[in-house]
């Protein structure tokens, strides 16, 4: 990746519950989403924030590869991308997949 570069990562999503996955409702709150957090070991005040939203509804038991469009740092340097799925504005679904990544 370069400073700034946009880029569209896929992401593999199951919904292994009893209740279906909405990606849009009258309010943000409970629409399911990735968020994607940006941070850095040599500097711990630093964090970036982006977000991404399911492509559609994802029914129970069900699982779906979709890409999910998001921004490299600006800055050279090392960083962590840690993605985690989430119940906007209510809590986070599973775990969370960490990817260390290099912006030359």
């Amino acid at each position: 990746l370069f400073p700034g570069e946009v880029f569209r990562p896929y992401v593999k999503v199951a919904n292994e519950g009893s209740a279906g996955w909405e990606r849009e409702r009258a309010s943000v709150t409970g629409s399911v989403g990735i968020t994607a957090t940006w941070t850095r070991a040599d500097d711990p005040g630093y964090e970036m924030i982006q977000y991404g939203m399911l492509p559609c509804d994802l029914s129970p038991h069900t699982e779906l590869t979709f890409p999910i469009a998001l921004q490299a740092p600006a800055e050279a340097g090392s960083y962590t991308l840690t993605l985690r799925l989430n119940c906007l504005a209510v809590t986070y679904i599973g775990d969370p997949v960490t990817i260390p990544t290099q912006v030359p």
